[in-house]
């Protein structure tokens, strides 16, 4: 077995991040991985700091019978953040 040193973030308890560790290097749990990055594909004009709060809202209020999609990745970041005109322009077209 091999020791990793881990930086927690300071949201969370030394506890929870064991728990996740586990999960990750456990077979019995899947995981399904987004990005920062996937939320400013879709709306290219939110920082990282906006995407980020994009993404930890959907975390809290996704349907588990659902999951997390690109549709509702947007409802969340439109309800957050208003459409940027150029955007809806575009949408139009």
């Amino acid at each position: 077995m091999k020791t990793i040193t881990v930086q927690i973030p300071d949201h969370m308890t030394e506890a929870e991040v064991q728990k996740n560790l586990r999960r990750l290097f456990s077979n019995d749990w899947i995981t399904d991985w987004w990005h920062i990055s996937d939320v400013q594909n879709e709306r290219p004009d939110l920082t990282d700091e906006q995407a980020r709060e994009v993404l930890q809202m959907v975390d809290r209020r996704h349907d588990a019978e659902i999951g997390i999609n690109w549709q509702f990745i947007n409802c969340i970041a439109d309800m957050l953040f208003d459409e940027p005109e150029e955007l809806i322009e575009c949408e139009d077209d």
